[in-house]
């Protein structure tokens, strides 16, 4: 009973004094969040540093597997499903060569079929997984990199080859769907527009489906990503919300991209087809950084030096 009443005492006694007790000043407190603002800018400095020379990797290993996995899906669309694919063809080479060029579609089809016939196939497949392969291992080493802060423990070489298999898989159904949608899209519309009851409104849906389509796959890929990366640290909205930023970065990047293209052939012809690879390796440049950028929403600056000091 006594000691009960001691304990009620000092406790009503420091209650007291942390009431009495002055306050910091505002300007105190200014300079405080002042020189914390410092710090989180100085940390968001030195990631972005590092992750310079990560992302001209990333995009090289970037561009080198996007293309070997277009003409893999080319000649396995041309060999596996009855359609016309002129049209798609000469829509994706009208967007990235100069008129100047003289590519024809069929040509490339041909180029396409032949590839296959002559094992080519395969070997577009093995270094479209090999170049994607190094492209995941660099993705998640840099990202990881940037969303930890302090030291991280060593990570197993067998854990981080599992999560870049993973991730891989992940990301080759995710280019390989697209690129098939892509292929695919303007045969559909050819035949919707044989349907004169239907014309105006089911293209207009098709097209939208398309669109929801192809970001939905692209918002999949890039959240298992930052999951992978991030694990159980975060929560659900916080990488949704960084794959829902990266994925309207990459969007809007493409599509910038996509308008400038044609208005840079009719300014000059940038050197002709190796204008086409340098904006090709711009891009992918961009796209890494896009993906690498994402990373700062689950940045927490100071976060790891203050549980450090804490213990």
């Amino acid at each position: 009973m006594i000691g009960t009443l001691a304990g009620a005492c000092i406790s009503a006694t420091m209650s007291a004094r942390s009431r009495h007790a002055p306050r910091c000043p505002p300007a105190r407190r200014a300079i405080h969040w002042s020189g914390m603002a410092w710090v989180r800018t100085k940390a968001v400095a030195a990631k972005l540093a590092r992750a310079e020379s990560a992302a001209a990797e990333m995009a090289f290993y970037l561009a080198l597997s996007l293309v070997p996995l277009v003409g893999v899906t080319i000649a396995l669309v041309s060999r596996w499903l009855p359609l016309d694919l002129s049209a798609s063809i000469e829509e994706v080479l009208r967007a990235v060569l100069p008129a100047a060029s003289n590519v024809a579609p069929g040509e490339v089809l041909a180029w396409a079929r032949s590839s296959a016939s002559h094992g080519w196939l395969t070997v577009g497949f093995v270094v479209a997984l090999w170049t994607s392969f190094r492209f995941m291992s660099l993705c998640i080493h840099s990202l990881g990199a940037m969303v930890h802060t302090g030291v991280r423990p060593p990570v197993k070489a067998w854990r981080s080859a599992a999560r870049s298999l993973l991730l891989l898989v992940v990301w080759v159904v995710a280019l390989v769907a697209t690129a098939i949608f892509l292929l695919v899209a303007p045969a559909i519309e050819h035949g919707l527009l044989h349907l004169p009851e239907l014309s105006e409104v089911s293209l207009s849906a098709f097209s939208a489906l398309r669109a929801v389509l192809l970001a939905a796959v692209l918002f999949g890929a890039i959240y298992l990503t930052y999951r992978v990366v991030v694990g159980a640290r975060a929560g659900w909205f916080r990488v949704a919300l960084a794959a829902l930023l990266a994925s309207l970065g990459w969007i809007a990047a493409s599509r910038a991209f996509s308008l400038a293209v044609p208005v840079l052939w009719k300014a000059t012809q940038l050197y002709g087809t190796l204008g086409s690879v340098v904006l090709f390796l711009l891009w992918a440049y961009v796209m890494a950084w896009i993906l690498l950028l994402g990373g700062l929403v689950f940045l927490r600056p100071g976060r790891g030096r203050a549980t450090r000091e804490a213990g």
